[in-house]
């Protein structure tokens, strides 16, 4: 006589409210299929620009306290410097052609700045190389360095954007005339930080404070050159 196996007890089933009726739904839970199952979205890829908290949709919150792209670090800094000066806007963007040609070294020892192709700090797509230094000479070995293009540039505004060095970011200088003889200079400095070790260096230094300090001390300088080379050229003999 051929033994009669016990039957195979079914699955239990799972039911779904809807509104006010209830269904069952004939699949059993063990083969509920993957894409029945609730999951959250992926998490951002290293190509992803953003970084968020977790892996949620992309309209989840944002980490944007100073950490960057996975396997990086950055620091952002939003920097207003401004002063109202005794000069022209003229007077102003020839001063600073004055330093980024050579010509003159009024903002060291803080600061050096020079063009790379010779034209004027100014003009649109000049590059510039920068030195800072908020202890010690600006043209000392280990200084701060960082490079700038002309991005865009108009009458009492140009602005330069990092592509190079220690930062990345936007820094829009303006000025706009106060009264006959003096000009409100402002610097607008919206840049992060580029690179892992100076990323890392700079959560441990108040790079926001020695910003403002040495464009403190530039405009305090610039203003002393524009005017010694007005009364250099009032005493110059005037040719007939």
């Amino acid at each position: 006589m051929r033994a009669t196996l016990p039957s195979r007890p079914s699955l239990p089933t799972r039911t779904e409210e809807r509104g006010c009726c209830a269904r069952l739904n004939p699949r059993p839970l063990a083969t509920r299929r993957i894409a029945d199952i609730p999951r959250l979205a992926p998490a951002p890829t290293a190509a992803d620009p953003n970084t968020w908290t977790s892996a949620l949709p992309r309209n989840g919150p944002r980490r944007d306290d100073g950490w960057a792209r996975k396997g990086s670090l950055m620091v952002k800094f939003g920097v207003v410097d401004e002063a109202v000066i005794a000069g022209t806007p003229q007077e102003i963007a020839d001063a600073m052609a004055d330093e980024a040609l050579g010509r003159s070294s009024w903002w060291m020892p803080t600061m050096k700045m020079r063009t790379r192709d010779g034209r004027r700090p100014e003009e649109l797509g000049a590059i510039a190389d920068h030195w800072v230094s908020s202890k010690g000479r600006a043209d000392r070995p280990g200084a701060v360095h960082f490079a700038t293009r002309v991005t865009a540039s108009a009458p009492g505004r140009v602005e330069n954007e990092h592509i190079d060095g220690c930062f990345r970011g936007l820094a829009v200088w303006t000025s706009e005339p106060v009264d006959e003889g003096h000009t409100r200079i402002r610097m607008d400095w919206q840049t992060r930080t580029h690179g892992i070790l100076f990323g890392l260096i700079a959560r441990f230094m108040d790079v926001g404070s020695m910003h403002s300090s040495v464009m403190r001390t530039g405009f305090s300088a610039m203003e002393a050159h524009i005017a010694a080379v007005r009364e250099s050229s009032q005493s110059r003999p005037q040719s007939s």
